[in-house]
């Protein structure tokens, strides 16, 4: 179970880097979501390391220009609220869908009552068993007020905090790991 939380760590990781650069480069990736993650499988020496992509900035734009102004574009449950109320996007935004994680609201159809649900504070389920430190982190992304959503740099340096804090542990302990680093924070 260790090994599989760094390995999640690491792709979280892999995935933030790639959100800094198109942020330092000035850009907003306007379909940010679960679907334009890719990963493969490299191996290093003895081992597989499975690295994660961002993909798809066929609807990235640059912070200055004119986004999008007719209509809202990308998969509905990733969208932040304020894109829904057509508020410019911007990269906050980005932060919006990265929070949001994967395959979020099961069982609902995509379509304007789940957008109106979105806008006034619905939000998805986290799978059982989800660390609470990164549940708790997840609900700072995906907070109803934009101000109090961590950067991506802040992301990166939290995960990183994570990432070695499970490397200083024993092998024999690393079955609590989140456990133990739930209650170190």
């Amino acid at each position: 179970m260790g090994q599989d939380h760094k390995n999640k760590l690491l792709r979280l990781v892999d995935i933030l880097k790639d959100l800094i650069q198109i942020h330092e480069a000035g850009y907003i990736h306007c379909d940010f979501h679960s679907g334009n993650i890719l990963q493969y499988k490299e191996e290093l020496w003895l081992e597989k390391i499975i690295k994660s992509y961002i993909a798809n900035l066929g609807l990235s734009r640059n912070n200055k220009e004119s986004l999008l102004k007719k209509g809202i574009c990308g998969v509905l449950p990733y969208i932040a609220p304020e894109i829904l109320l057509g508020q410019k996007f911007t990269q906050a935004a980005n932060i919006y869908g990265f929070g949001v994680g994967i395959s979020p609201f099961d069982g609902y159809l995509f379509n304007n009552d789940l957008a109106i649900k979105i806008c006034i504070g619905l939000r998805p389920d986290f799978a059982p068993g989800t660390p609470d430190c990164y549940t708790k982190l997840a609900k700072l992304c995906i907070n109803s007020d934009p101000q109090k959503w961590p950067t991506a740099k802040m992301l990166f340096g939290e995960f990183l905090k994570w990432y070695s804090f499970i490397n200083e542990l024993e092998p024999d302990n690393e079955v609590d790991t989140f456990d133990e680093y739930d209650e170190y924070i």
